[in-house]
């Protein structure tokens, strides 16, 4: 009995190894230097960083995509945005969508609109490591629809903050153009690290993120306000995930 319960945790061991490897080989693989950006139908942003929302707003002004949205943030908050930093071009229409509270959910906001516009095609502008994540959402949820997805990511200024002790309004600067020796390998392994626990998120979040899918496939509802779903957040974010700041579900 014993020598088959071993057999089997083998076996699932080997299974889980083999998804581990599987898994980080498409988060590897799946990046901005992947990719070739074309114009499109729309140009939608998912959100959580101001950076994102300007790198959509300068894909539309250099005419990528006759529309553009955010997933998931009220029309209130993108006018906020669009009046403090930079309007859209008078020929692009800007589309408002529902309010989203996940990844999974932004994806299946974009999937709503490409559906109510027939749009052919679409730019997912998203951060760098969460691109991934973001990406395999939409592709699954557009399955079938015959849908061209171009991605393009965006770096964090706050890695750069994070590495030194710049000021904000200083996020723009090369921190390693600034210094040198023993700091800057400092200030280089402390960006790695970053980037690493980021991506280390991304990971986990991928599973709650198919099973927010899952989920919604089954029963047709939006579930990430469930007690279950916020039961698994909540451990997640308490005993699984590494705290960095601008992180997003």
């Amino acid at each position: 009995m014993l020598k088959k319960t071993c057999k089997y945790l083998s076996a699932l061991l080997c299974i889980l190894v083999v998804i581990i490897i599987v898994q980080a080989a498409y988060f590897l693989t799946v990046g901005p230097e992947n990719t070739i950006i074309e114009k499109a139908d729309l140009i939608v942003v998912f959100p959580a960083e101001n950076e994102r929302i300007a790198a959509g707003l300068q894909l539309a002004e250099e005419g990528y995509a006759p529309n553009f949205t955010v997933a998931g943030i009220t029309e209130e908050s993108l006018k906020l945005y669009l009046k403090k930093h930079k309007d859209l071009p008078a020929s692009v229409k800007p589309l408002i969508s529902p309010r989203s509270n996940t990844t999974f959910e932004d994806a299946l906001i974009t999937r709503q609109v490409l559906q109510k516009h027939k749009f052919n095609s679409v730019i997912l502008v998203t951060s760098t490591y969460h691109l991934p994540r973001a990406y395999f959402l939409l592709r699954v949820l557009t399955s079938g629809m015959n849908v061209k997805i171009d991605r393009y990511g965006v770096e964090k200024k706050w890695w750069l903050l994070a590495a030194s002790n710049l000021k904000p309004e200083d996020s723009g600067i090369n921190v390693n153009a600034n210094v040198k020796g023993p700091q800057k390998a400092y200030n280089e392994q402390r960006v790695k690290t970053l980037k690493q626990k980021l991506i280390y998120n991304e990971m986990i979040k991928f599973w709650t993120s198919l099973g927010e899918m899952a989920g919604y496939t089954v029963t047709g509802r939006v579930l990430t306000d469930s007690p279950l779903c916020l039961r698994t957040r909540k451990f997640l974010k308490a005993n699984v995930l590494f705290a960095v700041n601008g992180a997003v579900e």
